[in-house]
């Protein structure tokens, strides 16, 4: 390609298909990595609990939220599927 000289229009067309692939990518990665930061919060007590007693013998637990992601994290995913097929 000569020094001066403007691309052509198939050129340019690519590029824009290209710039536009990428960018589904980044978003999808995106999501990916937001997906697997929740996955390691999963059941964590930092990420929040709820405290459930029970009213006739007053006895405590601990119940940690989880992640929600369902196709990434096995547990979420299983309880998804159970509520899904009832």
């Amino acid at each position: 390609m000569e020094a001066g000289r403007c691309r052509g229009p198939e050129l340019t067309d690519r590029i824009a298909i290209f710039v536009s692939e990428l960018e589904k990518k980044i978003v999808l990665f995106a999501m990916m990595f937001a997906n697997f930061v929740c996955y390691l919060d999963c059941g964590n007590p930092r990420c929040g609990f709820a405290r459930i007693r029970c009213p006739d013998c007053q006895a405590e637990h601990l119940l940690m939220f989880s992640c929600r992601t369902r196709g990434f994290c096995p547990s979420c995913h299983a309880k998804r599927l159970e509520e899904w097929g009832e």
